[in-house]
């Protein structure tokens, strides 16, 4: 099933690599039985290498935020050297974040791939790719404009 989003915030920052613009898109992920993840979606336009981070974090969600059984997957989406379409990548969840409970366990590559929750993430991964504005980043569609008539 794919995951329902609920998208809490949008917020334009700078981009700590190239001092150009980034934006962080934060929420969450929502299945049958409610909360399945929240999710940290960075948009890096650079020229010529659009890419998007996803932190997701999956585990028992209440009223104060974050348990123990935390656990924290990471994906890069963007240019593959060979191919033409932009692929998605498992990285280290959460790896430029400080550390904080919340997160959890941050896993690496090595224990996402084997991880019995793999599935679930590219399900939440490809629901988060949907926004429409990491869309269009990722196709190089041009940003849609709204134009008002003159008056």
């Amino acid at each position: 099933m794919q995951p329902q989003i609920d998208v809490w915030k949008r917020q334009t920052m700078n981009c700590p690599d190239c001092g150009g613009r980034r934006v962080l898109y934060t929420g969450e992920a929502i299945g049958d039985e409610g909360t399945v993840a929240v999710f940290w979606a960075f948009l890096y336009d650079h020229p010529g290498a659009p890419e998007v981070f996803i932190d997701a974090t999956f585990g028992t969600w209440s009223i104060e935020g974050y348990t123990a059984d935390h656990e924290t997957f990471g994906a890069r989406t963007g240019a593959v050297e060979g191919q033409s379409r932009p692929a998605s990548t498992l990285v280290t969840g959460a790896e430029m974040a400080p550390d904080d409970p919340r997160f959890g366990v941050k896993l690496d590559r090595d224990r996402a791939l084997t991880h019995p929750r793999l599935t679930e993430f590219w399900a939440v991964n490809d629901a988060i790719l949907h926004i429409d504005k990491i869309t269009r980043l990722l196709s190089g569609r041009p940003r849609r404009r709204r134009w008002l008539p003159r008056r």
